[in-house]
């Protein structure tokens, strides 16, 4: 399956969508099966808002780990 078209809310072929959805709406995309020859409209919504902070903020005991490249955290080969 592959998707040909991602469009944002208010886009032509999203008008519908953003009428039932409105500020949840993220993105529509249509995607198609060339085996079935069907075409599926998917949408994207936000369900959920919620406050988030950084597990670390700047300057906190492990801020460090968090600066190095990804490259010396990994194991090296014996």
């Amino acid at each position: 399956m592959r998707t040909r078209l991602k469009l944002r809310p208010g886009q032509r072929g999203t008008k519908k969508l953003l009428a039932v959805y409105g500020d949840q709406l993220l993105c529509v995309r249509y995607r198609y099966d060339e085996e079935s020859r069907k075409r599926f409209k998917t949408v994207e919504l936000i369900v959920d808002i919620a406050d988030w902070q950084p597990r670390y903020a700047s300057g906190d005991e492990g801020a460090e780990l968090l600066e190095q490249p990804v490259n010396s955290l990994l194991p090296t080969a014996a």
